[in-house]
C-alpha cells in the first residue's frame, strides 16, 4: 500500500497532535483545512488508518471528532492491570479491579442494547445502576454452569458474585452519619470509585446522582468496544443474565 508523501506527512502530524494530549487522544477533523476536500480527505484518512493500525490502535470517529483507543493488550498505549489498580484505588486487589470491570460492563449494557447502535438513555441514576448490578449478580447466583461460564470468558464470576453479595449497600464512618463515598467498603463506594476512574478517562460525567456518557465513550462503543478483538462477548453475556433468554442460555 502506497500513499502520497504529503498525505503521509499530514497523517503523522495528526497522530503527533493527538498523542501530545497526554491520553485524551482526540482530534477535531472539522478544523482541518483539507477536511472538505473529499479526494484529499480520503487518502489522508486512509494513510492515518494504516499508521495507527501498525501501532495497535483503533480509530473511533464520532461527529467529526477522532478518538483513539488502545484496544486490547497494547503495552505502549494501554494500561496494565497494576496501573488500572493504582488509578482506581491503591487498596484494591485484583478481584476489586475485575469487579470494577463488571460494573463498567453493566453501565454499558444499561445504556446500550445489542440491537440498537445508539443509546436511548440520556442518563442513569446511581441508585438504578446499583439495582441493575444487584440484578445481574442475583442472576449469577442462579446460573447453573457458572464455573464453566467463568472458564469460557476467563473471568471469575463466582468471586465477583461473592464479593458483591458480602458488601453492604452503604457504609458510614464510625461515630458519624457521614457516608464513605469511595473505596471498597460498600457497593455504593465501589461504584463511586469506578465512576471516578471513568471520569478521569473522560468516559462519563457524574453530576449529583446522574451518570451521563461522554462523546468519547460513545465513540469507543461505536467503533472499538464492538470490535471483534475487544471483549464484547462478556457484555453480551452480562446483558443476557436478566433477559428472558437467560434460562435458555444457562442450559446450553
Amino acid at each position: 500500500m502506497t500513499f502520497e508523501k504529503k498525505s503521509m506527512e499530514i497523517a503523522f502530524e495528526m497522530l503527533t497532535e493527538i498523542l501530545r494530549k497526554n491520553g485524551e487522544y482526540s482530534l477535531d477533523l472539522s478544523k482541518k483545512s483539507w477536511y472538505l476536500n473529499p479526494e484529499q480527505e480520503s487518502e489522508i484518512m486512509e494513510a492515518f488508518g494504516f499508521i495507527i493500525k501498525q501501532m495497535g490502535l483503533i480509530m473511533c470517529e464520532r461527529n467529526k471528532v477522532i478518538y483513539l483507543s488502545p484496544g486490547v493488550d497494547n503495552p505502549v498505549y494501554g494500561m496494565t492491570l497494576e496501573e488500572i489498580k493504582t488509578q482506581l484505588s491503591p487498596s484494591f486487589t485484583n478481584l476489586h479491579v475485575y469487579t470494577a470491570f463488571f460494573i463498567i460492563h453493566v453501565i454499558t449494557t444499561e445504556f446500550y442494547k445489542e440491537s440498537m447502535p445508539e443509546t436511548q438513555r440520556a442518563f442513569i441514576l446511581k441508585s438504578d445502576l446499583i439495582n441493575a448490578i444487584d440484578n445481574k449478580v442475583d442472576a449469577l447466583s442462579t446460573h447453573t454452569e457458572l464455573d464453566k461460564l467463568s472458564e469460557e470468558h476467563n473471568y471469575n464470576f463466582s468471586e465477583i458474585r461473592d464479593l458483591w453479595k458480602e458488601l453492604p449497600v452503604v457504609k458510614r464512618r464510625e461515630n458519624r452519619d457521614e457516608l464513605i463515598e469511595t473505596g471498597k467498603s460498600s457497593r455504593y463506594a465501589l461504584v463511586n470509585t469506578t465512576l471516578k476512574f471513568l471520569e478521569a478517562q473522560d468516559l462519563v460525567h457524574v453530576q449529583e446522582d446522574m451518570i451521563r456518557l461522554t462523546e468519547r465513550f460513545k465513540a469507543i462503543i461505536d467503533n472499538a468496544y464492538r470490535n471483534e478483538q475487544v471483549q464484547y462477548g462478556i457484555a453480551q453475556m452480562i446483558e443476557s443474565l436478566t433477559s428472558s433468554e437467560a434460562g435458555e442460555y444457562a442450559n446450553n
